[in-house]
């Protein structure tokens, strides 16, 4: 019974989300909206059909999982030339800004110090997902903002690599031991994308693309390897799940690729966006959504400022910094994690999450 329940409440998020995706459609809104709101139908506050979250999160953390694989996938360095160096500095910079600018805005709430880094944090990111879609459905990819952009974005995902491990042991402290051993850990996880990149996969890829169906499992094997490799260095599987696209980014398949594995990238994206919203809670008082507004303003305006700041003063002009700045006004995938993170760890109350 316990797999047939678990069938039905996975049946029952997709048609609920088709639902509102189609009603978001019409309204011309992103159906990422109709997805959450489906999971606040459905969920503990709603009509509670689904009241027990916990069986859906091992599916949900999947779906985060495929949207970076899918992102890793679509990266190209190559877009990178010329503006790399200024793209890892005012990347840092950025990061490290809006972490400090934020940490001081957040302290003048009742908040521990773990909560407001972890809030924090979760601001400094920009999503990829998000930048990426946008870039290319203008055709600007390749434009120099744009290249900013994908620059600062990989500068952003390889920094959150490291502070979601440093987040999850902060009670020990940000010792030297902790910080050498995550850096270590995260550099054995690179240089394997590297390794492969440059040795195995060029021969396993030629092979595998006389075949559609083997070209489809391998990139699925890739996605579940890079996973796991994750996993057994203390990282997320979502960030494995990113490092195994770029892995997979500057072959000539990558196109293919990225085609092949966007259906079921949808459906487990589906199944994420519309757990988050069953784990929304309603109760807000006056300071909680005080502090909504503190990070509205964090995310959207003070961290495109600080980034189109950045750019003016490296010397670039007013419009590529301002279209740089303003293109990274929103939250990241990785901000999920280390929000569900910080719940999972119980450092952040269901209260915040919601935040």
């Amino acid at each position: 019974m316990l797999e047939v329940g678990f069938l039905f409440h996975i049946a029952l998020m997709i048609v609920v989300a088709t639902l509102f995706a189609f009603i978001t459609h019409y309204l011309k809104q992103p159906t990422i909206v109709g997805y959450v709101i489906a999971g606040l139908v459905i969920g503990p506050i709603g009509l509670k059909l689904i009241e027990n979250t916990s069986e859906i999160m091992a599916l949900s953390e999947l779906g985060i999982a495929f949207l970076l694989f899918g992102a890793g996938v679509e990266i190209s360095f190559n877009k990178l030339k010329g503006v790399g160096k200024i793209a890892f500095l005012n990347g840092i910079l950025q990061v490290l800004l809006t972490i400090g600018i934020s940490f001081y805005l957040l302290s003048k709430f009742q908040l521990g110090y773990i909560e407001t880094l972890y809030i924090g944090t979760a601001i400094a990111f920009s999503s990829t997902m998000i930048i990426l879609k946008i870039l290319s459905d203008n055709y600007e990819l390749g434009t120099l903002h744009g290249r900013l952009m994908l620059g600062i974005l990989i500068v952003q995902d390889i920094l959150a690599i490291i502070f979601i491990s440093l987040l999850g042991n902060i009670e020990s402290g940000f010792s030297l031991s902790s910080i050498t051993t995550v850096v270590i850990s995260a550099g054995i996880l690179f240089i394997l994308g590297v390794i492969l990149n440059k040795f195995v996969f060029p021969i396993i890829l030629k092979v595998a693309s006389r075949s559609q169906e083997i070209l489809f499992l391998t990139a699925i094997s890739t996605l579940f390897f890079f996973m796991g490799v994750a996993h057994s260095l203390g990282f997320s599987i979502a960030i494995g799940a990113l490092i195994g696209g770029i892995s997979l980014s500057l072959f000539q398949f990558e196109t293919e690729i990225s085609g092949k594995l966007k259906a079921l990238r949808d459906f487990f994206a589906t199944i994420f966006f519309v757990s988050l919203g069953m784990q929304i809670s309603l109760n807000l008082n006056s300071e909680l959504i005080n502090l909504i507004l503190v990070i509205l303003f964090l995310a959207v305006i003070a961290k495109p400022v600080i980034l189109t700041l950045l750019h003016l003063v490296t010397g670039y002009g007013g419009r590529t910094s301002i279209l740089t700045g303003m293109g990274m006004g929103q939250m990241s995938e990785f901000s999920f994690i280390i929000a569900m993170q910080g719940v999972t760890l119980h450092y952040l109350s269901p209260e915040l999450f919601t935040v």
